[in-house]
């Protein structure tokens, strides 16, 4: 990943303050830039950077980002230059692309000993730095100034103070800081190192920590990108298993499921941790008579001696390390008005289903026909599936076939039939609909006979009047 690394070293040399070394393509003109090199053209005087905020003798680094990439950079005393100059190592990484602030850090310190004091400058020296470090895809980037002041070209600078090398890597790590947009560039300083009476800027907002997600073979996250306070999950993938959810809580750290590499939690690959796999099997209960199926609620069931969990069907789960000595297991269900089933199943040929079929009980009795005339049958026997409405509304509700029935002493269903044959509604029966009151019909009935007395009287009070009326009218 190399190829989206570049590295200058820039300031006073020989009397002079020029691009001592260009990595990788050696920049031919200090003034110049072409299409290889113009990403080094914001590289600016070490000079004037520290300068402005930091105390003689002093390192610092300095941040910044364009729309060709980021830049860190660091800036030490030049021991090179007789003058005591300064000089400033910067680590470039493309647009779109980041690395960890920790390789960074190590990155500057390695290439300063190596330019500054060693004066060791060749692509080599450089590769045997930046080679094994990772870069990662992300949009996260340094903000570019915004709301620039036209009238001048002055640029303007902020900085930040951290206490230690881990504040100073987070810096440099989590570089998209929306505070960082009203600077062209950000100095940072160790706390104690600043000048008195400086007119930089102080960014004394926190730092706010994210991270992009990658996922691996077999893992993936919900989420592209968090922030660091964030949970998210990680979906692990088995063929033949149910997928494995782990849920990640802040705070982030290098655990058994994922390593941070800056602002990158990379997912480890399934094979690297150490995860549960289970196969769920679910339930198929039918009536061995007509093949409908069974309300589950109805039913209890065991499995290889377990009883099955219940969401919003029950079902049955066994672990990877279960299944590997695990074939065959016995079932066993029962129901109230089923006879007990007792039956076994092959896992390993059985997907996701288990079919069971169970056998409704039936139930003999006796029946006696009472009708209006005085007649009554004798008892007669009748057998009744007792998963059926029939049967249900005889033992519960006191209805057959929508005749009232009575249970005698002597354990016979007296229905009785009236001389009409109409069944009497069920009153728990969702089409039953009241008929009216006793009294509505009263006043219905009342009101009528009062309107037709009215009628009557005032007929006989204005008969003449109406007879008149009706002569005019044929005449």
């Amino acid at each position: 990943m190399k190829q989206y690394i570049k590295v200058d070293l820039y300031g006073q040399f020989d009397d002079d303050t020029r691009h001592e070394f260009t990595y990788p393509s050696k920049l031919l003109n200090q003034y110049s830039f072409t299409e290889a090199t113009v990403w080094a053209k914001s590289i600016s005087d070490p000079r004037a950077l520290h300068g402005k905020l930091c105390k003689a003798g002093a390192d610092c680094y300095v941040i910044w980002g364009n729309e060709y990439g980021n830049y860190f950079s660091h800036i030490t005393r030049n021991s090179r230059d007789s003058r005591g100059g300064m000089a400033m190592v910067t680590f470039f990484v493309e647009r779109n692309h980041i690395c960890d602030g920790k390789d960074i850090y190590e990155a500057l310190t390695k290439l300063s000993h190596k330019f500054i004091v060693n004066g060791e400058y060749s692509n080599e020296t450089v590769e045997e730095v930046i080679n094994d470090i990772a870069v990662y895809t992300s949009s996260k980037c340094i903000p570019s100034k915004i709301n620039k002041n036209t009238t001048t070209t002055e640029p303007t600078y902020g900085y930040k103070v951290y206490a230690n090398d881990e504040e100073l890597i987070d810096l440099l790590t989590f570089i998209a800081q929306e505070g960082y947009a009203s600077y062209d560039k950000i100095i940072l300083t160790k706390d104690g190192n600043t000048k008195d009476n400086i007119a930089i800027q102080h960014i004394t907002s926190s730092l706010r920590k994210y991270y992009n997600i990658y996922d691996a073979q077999d893992a993936q996250a919900n989420c592209r990108f968090i922030n660091a306070q964030d949970t998210f999950n990680i979906t692990y993938r088995k063929q033949g298993f149910d997928n494995a959810i782990i849920a990640c809580n802040a705070p982030h750290c290098n655990c058994e499921y994922f390593q941070i590499k800056g602002t990158s939690i990379v997912l480890n690959d399934v094979s690297k941790v150490n995860v549960v796999f289970t196969k769920t099997w679910y339930f198929d209960i039918r009536k061995s008579t007509d093949n409908t199926c069974v309300d589950e609620s109805l039913i209890e069931l065991t499995v290889n001696g377990r009883i099955p969990d219940k969401s919003n069907r029950k079902l049955i789960r066994f672990t990877e390390e279960e299944l590997k000595t695990l074939c065959v297991v016995p079932i066993t269900a029962s129901g109230q008005h089923y006879h007990q089933y007792e039956g076994e199943v092959d896992l390993t040929t059985t997907n996701s289903q288990i079919l069971i079929k169970m056998e409704p009980k039936v139930s003999k009795i006796r029946v006696q026909f009472n009708f209006d005339n005085s007649i009554s049958s004798s008892p007669v026997f009748m057998q009744i599936d007792e998963t059926t409405k029939i049967y249900k509304d005889l033992t519960q509700s006191d209805r057959f076939c929508g005749y009232r029935a009575r249970l005698d002493f002597n354990n016979v269903y007296q229905v009785d039939i009236p001389k009409n044959p109409k069944p009497v509604r069920d009153y728990d029966y969702n089409d039953y609909q009241s008929s009216s009151p006793k009294w509505v019909k009263w006043v219905m009935v009342i009101l009528i006979i009062g309107f037709v007395a009215a009628v009557g009287v005032l007929s006989v009070l204005y008969w003449s009047e109406i007879a008149s009326f009706i002569n005019n009218l044929f005449e």
